[in-house]
């Protein structure tokens, strides 16, 4: 599936096969809906032998005429190979979505168990995706599916899960029958009794055994009990060189042309004759392989170890120069510098994943210093490339080798990515070259200092970079755990040191995040900006850009942020290897400043998208900050509480799990704001009780967005002496981190007169901090100075109360529970207030139809809509279909002009 392989637009028929009349008609329905546009994932699960296969393939020959098919194995050798099954995400939606020209698609994924975790991953995050594709995907699997699979395989709305387990009595007969025995209720019994259902074991003996054996009414079958036992009875029973032939191809481990494996067996190519006769293998395209990876297990587990590694040596010579490393590592039966050093070689020019399998093989045929230091790059390559459960296989082996700084940062690293940041920073100071400090331990942010950033593949890691590395990770520890003082020490060493350009670039961020807690976000973006160019293009500078977008979050410049955070975002598409582990925090921190900005439509986008990328990988260290953003939409914009008090309930589950104090505080702003739209002064005065009662330090990295709606719940409260001195309080706040409040501080100043019956001050104020409010200030705190100053000037009997009330008006746009205030206000004036025009059909408009429409009013292509909500052409022509249909237009042009 990751090549280009023509599709089979004739799948052929399958096999026999007994039962399944229900699950067969399930996905026969499936099938019909997928080509109507309605997609389908089956989830066919079930032991090795269980029927898989044959179903898939009976399910394959069940499809309606037209569907093309597209059919991938994955194998056991390529588990570590990234993307050896599929492709990154994008590209798999891509050639989904192209095939589709052609009609409706069947994909099947077979032996999904043994693929990489990045095709499993990629795999997942497609059929998410997919949205009104004409696509059926099938997989198979063992049970105990891995990764995100197997919740989505209990999400019964979007999976149809087909346990394939043992057959029954009545099926072992059924099966029989398929193959001209016929069987009584006994002898079927009794097959059953004797192979457990197990439907490999049903179709060997039936092979294997004649009917008169089969049907005998009493007494032992004679056939041997295990499957095991079976093939090699079925092997020793074949010309010498047909069993030859068989075990090379079992320690050769994958479908191999016939030559070939004749070459190493020494044998020639007719002893393949008797031994597919058998049934033990099959020959297609010319190319060898077993029937059943059973067959292949028990052949070569049957081998003893001198003979396989002599098959072993043979596969080397007759291999290709990278499979035949594997074959010599196989063979080795010591210590082999020349093959250590063509596995280094060989380590140079590959990915992180195949890499590390190489030097730890190489670490296997070295000793002494040299095979520690080949263990440990390996395992920093693994840690790089996201395989942390992978990589702490090996820490007993890492803990063993000699005390050093290369050892010190892969035990750090190994200790943070367990979720131990107090365990890490010992080891990561050691290595490098730094004294302790006696500082307590902080919780830190789960996403925390990334891998090792040298190129751990090629020449021997010189002590010098192991200390910048380590200085690193030290220093992204450090501000993640809230230490801005000593992460800013840190960056500033490493960056005097030799580093990578990914390593220049962390420290960097490092070093401006560090600036941001002592001195502010805007201390933050000066320490930033030698570094980053205004116009950023390169996309090696995807992390520091985002970085930069957050931080103008953080400085109050919700505006300024979302241009850095969609430029970003941009760059990170274009090249899909770049930041992949920033995205779910740009996404979320684009959705808080869109919030902010007042874009509600594009902030419920990027939330949710920021959302499925939590959900795919399970990203704690994010979680709690896009439910916040959720919430706040759900109470803000539509009005609907029990939605915004799931979300918050989830952002505290994850705060829960994870306690690091940006997720903790977030999700404290969030259920302020939600009792803010609800007009509930007195719990957003509980929520932050702390900062009212002076008691709760306020760090130096907060926006201050927050804090106004603390001083409005006051005086909502009736205790204007608490609002003016939160107010002088806020002030102060701003001048320290040179944040720009001065609009909403002067509105608060003025509605603090007012409370006060200072009518001219208050009035004053209000037309003051009208003139201040740039584009910077959010849309709701915009909003509510106008609405007061509408509300005043009505108590005036001013002409200009209406004036200000409808610019209140358009300043909440969309956000359902402010508008209905100044709607009510308006009323109260006899007033008709400005009804924004409803397209008829417009509310039938699914979440996912209305992000379409957002994006296709801009001037958005469809593939540009498709590569922005990560989905295929092919659902956008979907969702823009049922649009049209539901607002009764044609064309993309008339769309526009009613949302225009």
């Amino acid at each position: 599936m990751t090549g280009t392989g023509p599709l089979l637009t004739r799948p052929e028929s399958g096999p026999p096969l007994v039962g399944r009349v229900a699950e067969r008609a399930a996905v026969r329905e499936a099938a019909a809906g997928a080509r109507d546009g309605r997609p389908a994932v089956v989830w066919i699960e079930g032991e090795a032998g269980s029927g898989k296969s044959a179903l898939v393939d009976a399910l394959v020959g069940d499809l309606p005429p037209g569907f093309g098919v597209l059919r991938a194995e994955a194998d056991e050798l390529d588990s570590d190979e990234p993307f050896a099954l599929v492709a990154p995400a994008p590209e798999t939606l891509a050639r989904w979505s192209a095939a589709q020209d052609s009609g409706p698609l069947a994909v099947v994924v077979e032996d999904l168990h043994w693929a990489d975790p990045d095709s499993r991953t990629a795999l997942l995050t497609a059929v998410r995706r997919l949205g009104g594709d004409r696509v059926l995907v099938l997989v198979t699997s063992r049970p105990g599916a891995l990764d995100g699979w197997a919740r989505f395989g209990l999400d019964a709305r979007r999976c149809l899960r087909i346990p394939v387990g043992a057959l029954t009595v009545a099926e072992v007969a059924e099966l029989a029958a398929t193959h001209g025995v016929e069987l009584g209720s006994r002898a079927a019994e009794r097959l059953h009794a004797h192979t457990v259902g197990h439907a490999l074991h049903v179709r060997t003996l039936l092979t294997e055994l004649t009917p008169a054996q089969l049907t005998r009414p009493e007494g032992a079958l004679p056939a041997p009990r295990s499957l095991a036992a079976t093939t090699l009875a079925a092997l020793a029973a074949l010309p010498a060189p047909s069993r030859e032939l068989a075990l090379a191809l079992a320690v050769v481990g994958r479908p191999v042309p016939l030559l070939t494996v004749a070459r190493i067996a020494d044998v020639p190519v007719d002893a393949a004759d008797a031994l597919v006769a058998s049934g033990l293998v099959r020959l297609q395209d010319d190319r060898l392989a077993f029937t059943h990876p059973l067959h292949r297990v028990a052949v070569r587990d049957d081998l003893p170890p001198s003979r396989r590694r002599a098959l072993h040596r043979a596969a080397a010579e007759h291999l290709g120069a990278r499979e035949a490393l594997t074959h010599r590592v196989a063979a080795a039966e010591g210590p082999d510098a020349a093959l250590a050093a063509d596995l280094e070689s060989a380590a140079a020019g590959l990915d992180e994943v195949p890499a590390a399998r190489l030097l730890l093989d190489a670490a296997r045929v070295s000793e002494g210093p040299r095979a520690e230091e080949l263990l440990l790059r390996a395992v920093v390559l693994l840690i790089g490339a996201g395989r942390h459960r992978q990589a702490a296989e090996h820490r007993p082996e890492v803990e063993a080798c000699a005390d050093g700084p290369h050892r010190e940062l892969v035990l750090g690293l190994l200790d943070w990515h367990a979720g131990e940041p107090g365990a890490a920073e010992p080891h990561l100071r050691r290595a490098a070259a730094l004294d302790h400090s006696d500082t307590p331990d902080s919780p830190a942010d789960a996403r925390g200092p990334r891998a090792p950033l040298g190129d751990a593949r090629g020449a021997h890691a010189s002590t010098s970079r192991i200390a910048a590395e380590a200085a690193v990770r030290l220093a992204v520890l450090l501000y993640t755990g809230g230490r801005g003082e000593e992460a800013i020490a840190v960056a500033s060493r490493a960056l005097e040191l030799d580093l990578t350009p990914e390593a220049e670039r962390e420290a960097w961020t490092a070093l401006a995040v560090g600036e941001q807690m002592r001195s502010g976000a805007v201390a933050g973006l000066a320490r930033l900006a030698p570094r980053l160019p205004a116009e950023v293009t390169d996309p090696a500078d995807t992390d520091l850009l985002v970085a930069r977008g957050t931080l103008e979050f953080f400085a109050a410049r919700p505006a300024r942020a979302a241009a850095d955070l969609q430029a970003a975002i941009r760059l990170a598409r274009s090249a899909p290897s770049v930041a992949a582990d920033r995205l779910p925090r740009a996404h979320m921190q684009l959705a808080n400043a869109l919030f902010l900005t007042g874009d509600w439509g594009s902030a419920a986008l990027h939330a949710r998208l920021a959302s499925g990328l939590v959900d795919e990988e399970d990203l704690v260290w994010v979680r709690a900050q896009a439910e916040g953003v959720h919430a706040r939409l759900a109470g803000c914009v539509r009005g609907d509480w029990a939605a915004a008090e799931a979300h918050l309930q989830a952002a505290g589950e994850a705060v829960g799990r994870l306690g690091s104090l940006e997720a903790a505080f977030t999700t404290l702003i969030a259920r302020a704001v939600v009792a803010d739209a609800r007009e509930d002064p007195r719990e957003i005065l509980a929520v932050f009780a702390g900062l009212v009662a002076n008691a709760m330090p306020v760090p130096m990295s907060t926006a201050l967005t927050w804090w106004p709606m603390v001083v409005d719940a006051a005086l909502d409260a009736g205790e204007p002496d608490t609002a003016a001195e939160l107010l002088e309080r806020l002030r102060a706040a701003a001048v320290e981190r040179a944040i720009d409040l001065d609009a909403v501080v002067t509105g608060l100043a003025a509605k603090i007169a007012e409370a006060r019956g200072d009518t001219a001050a208050a009035l004053a104020g209000y037309a003051r901090a009208t003139a201040l409010a740039g584009p910077e200030v959010p849309a709701l705190d915009r909003g509510k100075l106008l609405h007061r100053h509408g509300r005043l000037l009505a108590a005036q009997g001013s002409p200009g109360a209406r004036e200000r009330l409808e610019a209140a008006l358009v300043a909440f746009a969309g956000a359902v529970p402010y508008e209905t205030r100044v709607r009510r206000d308006l009323g109260s004036l006899g007033a008709v207030a400005p009804v924004v025009p409803v397209l008829p059909g417009a509310a039938e408009l699914t979440e996912r139809e209305r992000e379409v429409v957002a994006l296709v009013a801009r001037g958005m292509t469809n593939r540009e809509v498709a590569a922005e909500l990560f989905v295929t052409d092919k659902a956008v022509e979907y969702h823009l279909g049922n649009v049209y249909a539901k607002l009764g237009i044609r064309s993309r042009r008339r769309l526009r002009e009613l949302v225009g």
